[in-house]
């Protein structure tokens, strides 16, 4: 990712000022495209892209306007983590950065719109302001003000409000569209999900599944305007495929009964390792909670300090929490105090935990393994409507098991 915004920042940007900012533009001399760039390899890029161009073709003046840049530095990982990254657009050469994004072995389709005249020479007039230093910048909201919203929003205020008006069917889900263009891989297409809430789970219209670049897309196809001589025609006058990328066939998102039998698998394997080696015991507790406790942390931390609203009150803090992470230095206190010792007479061995270590992974393992239980009564109540029973089926075996083994455990006398 990084050598990729290396590449990207070396780009020379458009100069001078675009002649329709300046005035010298006519809006019949005007074209207006939308650029839409497929996935690429780099989780940034699963979602797609999209970037309008205005050209001028009496003048033989083109711009692409790209609304999804942001300045790269060391802390970029923890604003967005925060919730506070901020992206800004910026005028582009057209051949130079479909070049890039060619490079890169990723789709470039281009839509020509259908606008009127006024439409085209208010649109690029816009555009133009919108990259004045004062107005280029904007709070990044992945669902709700993207690089490609952006775009929606630029269309539909030249429409005057008509472009929202039209084909608001019920759609995907947000969510049902993130698992689908994380599929590509698993581990982290799980954790994606693990982190929204129910606020992704209803049905979207076309107007808010346009944060997607393919929906926007395809959105466009179905849209009709008014020209010049008054006609009402398809928005999208033209189409052309500029480069077709070679890629593999995305895989589907994780079934849940794939789910379910990854679950079961695990939590049977932690009771057969822990019933054949107690002091394995402490290793597996370990292992759950890096894998449930890790990541729950991350959440608790982006549910109630950031600004990510899709991620609070999320059901999955009930059983992956900072508490399920206590399993882990609870499972090294018992690795370390593991003993083996043989009484004055030799007569009798104990081999265990201290007391005090089994204590403590047996009460934070019963307690993790009580919540994870509660996490899957509580869905009975019709507020408890967050999809993710994938998760529970992933997660709520092995916490179940770990709490059955720990409490089974009784050490040796000594």
């Amino acid at each position: 990712m990084m050598a990729w915004m290396m590449i990207w920042a070396a780009v020379v940007a458009a100069a001078p000022t675009a002649p329709w900012a300046r005035e010298l533009s006519d809006g019949a001399d005007l074209e207006v495209e939308v650029v839409t760039f497929g996935p690429g390899d780099d989780i940034a890029e699963w979602f797609g892209h999209a970037a309008l161009v205005v050209r001028d073709r009496r003048l033989q003046v083109e711009r692409l306007y790209n609304y999804g840049e942001y300045e790269f530095d060391p802390a970029l990982a923890l604003r967005y983590l925060q919730g506070h990254l901020t992206f800004h657009v910026a005028e582009r050469p057209v051949d130079r950065t479909i070049a890039l994004y060619v490079r890169r072995n990723r789709d470039v389709r281009v839509q020509t719109l259908a606008l009127s005249s006024s439409q085209k020479l208010e649109l690029a007039r816009l555009l133009a302001d919108n990259v004045r230093p004062e107005n280029r910048s904007y709070l990044y909201d992945h669902y709700a003000d993207n690089c490609t919203t952006r775009l929606r929003d630029v269309i539909n205020q030249v429409m005057r409000g008509a472009l929202k008006t039209q084909a608001m069917e019920p759609r995907a889900s947000l969510r049902e569209h993130t698992r689908r263009l994380t599929a590509v891989n698993v581990v982290v297409g799980v954790l994606i999900d693990a982190l929204l809430n129910d606020e992704v789970d209803h049905p979207l219209t076309a107007w808010e599944a346009a944060f997607l670049p393919a929906e926007f897309e395809a959105w466009l196809e179905t849209v009709t305007v008014d020209g010049d001589d008054g006609v009402r025609r398809p928005l999208v006058s033209t189409r052309r495929f500029i480069h077709a990328a070679r890629r593999a066939s995305a895989p589907p998102p994780l079934s849940l009964t794939t789910a379910v039998t990854l679950g079961v698998l695990a939590g049977a394997a932690i009771v057969a390792i822990g019933c054949w080696r107690r002091r394995l015991v402490g290793l597996l507790a370990m292992l759950v909670g890096l894998v449930v406790g890790g990541p729950g942390t991350v959440l608790f931390v982006m549910a109630t300090l950031t600004d990510h609203h899709v991620t609070w009150g999320n059901e999955n803090l009930v059983f992956a929490n900072p508490l399920t992470l206590m399993l882990v230095p609870c499972g090294a206190w018992w690795l370390a105090s593991w003993r083996s010792t043989t009484a004055a007479a030799r007569s009798t061995t104990a081999t265990g935990p201290s007391l005090r270590a089994h204590r403590a992974l047996q009460m934070v393992g019963l307690l993790v393994a009580a919540l994870a239980v509660i996490a899957v009564v509580v869905k009975v109540h019709p507020l408890a409507d967050q999809h993710n029973w994938r998760l529970l089926a992933l997660c709520v075996p092995s916490l179940v098991a770990l709490g059955a083994v720990v409490r089974s455990v009784r050490l040796a006398a000594g």
